[in-house]
């Protein structure tokens, strides 16, 4: 058995947490960050942003920012910042030594040239086609020629 004493702060002596200023975006990371990768995230993100880790982060965040998780961790955290947008991410920064990779990460890795999310069909359509006309195929040909390399053009012939 544990013998001690509870000591309770006095009446109104409570530190309560400063709501943030209405132009401050707080972005809570549920992947562990160092303060230096979070510092980074931060300055990335520009100085309308502040950045804390999950559990120093008010129930009223703005965004919850995490690698793919299962839905009921989903439904968790929707639960615990309910006015917060959950954008799901992967992070891969070897200089800061942060790697989040999912599912997505491994199959652009193996080989796949694009990630498209699910869509009814015509947006299925609509994101195929977009992808292929805006992404140049790659080309196994031999490199092309230069002026001087053609015929005629230094008097070979």
């Amino acid at each position: 058995m544990l013998e001690g004493f509870l000591i309770t702060p006095p009446a109104g002596s409570e530190q309560t947490p400063q709501p943030p200023r209405d132009d401050i975006c707080v972005v809570a990371t549920a992947m562990p960050l160092s303060e230096a990768a979070r510092s980074t995230l931060s300055e990335g993100l520009g100085e309308h942003y502040i950045v804390l880790d999950l559990i120093d982060a008010p129930p009223t965040a703005d965004v919850v920012l995490t690698q793919p998780i299962s839905p009921q961790l989903l439904n968790k955290l929707q639960a615990d910042f309910p006015a917060a947008r959950i954008i799901v991410t992967e992070i891969d920064d070897e200089e800061a030594g942060v790697s989040y990779s999912g599912p997505v990460s491994r199959v652009l890795n193996a080989g796949a040239t694009a990630y498209l999310p699910p869509r009814p069909l015509d947006q299925v359509a609509q994101n195929v086609r977009t992808h292929l006309e805006q992404t140049p195929r790659p080309v196994l040909d031999a490199p092309p020629r230069t002026p001087q390399h053609e015929l005629g053009a230094s008097g070979d012939q």
